[in-house]
């Protein structure tokens, strides 16, 4: 018996919401940006099914540059794109402080097909 596959391949991209990181509304201590942003990867599946998103994300970093905690704010579609956007903002290095608290921050990761 044979078998027949089929191989679909997509040109992708992901962008981000490049410019820094938001202020968090409820935050007065937001001076944060990343240093080096970790690309996202295109999860598998919204590829083949022909699905772009976005998932926005609240980060509080310590003074170090440390993410402390990372929490999903916003996604469309819902869930679809969350754990790449995660993955790629936990590898990513974000500015010290010489302020000894936490900051928030607010960032976005787009994924487009294109």
């Amino acid at each position: 018996m044979k078998y027949l596959a089929i191989i679909i391949l997509f040109s992708f991209s992901i962008a981000t919401n490049a410019s820094e990181l938001a202020a968090c509304a409820d935050e007065k201590n937001s001076n944060i940006s990343i240093i080096e942003l970790s690309p996202a990867r295109y999860p598998t599946s919204p590829v083949a099914e022909i699905v772009e998103g976005y998932t926005t994300l609240q980060v509080i970093v310590n003074p170090d540059g440390k993410l402390k905690t990372v929490s999903v704010m916003d996604s469309k579609p819902e869930r679809r794109f969350d754990r790449s956007a995660i993955k790629a903002i936990k590898k990513s290095v974000f500015s010290k402080s010489e302020l000894k608290e936490d900051r928030c921050g607010i960032f976005t990761y787009e994924f487009k097909l294109e």
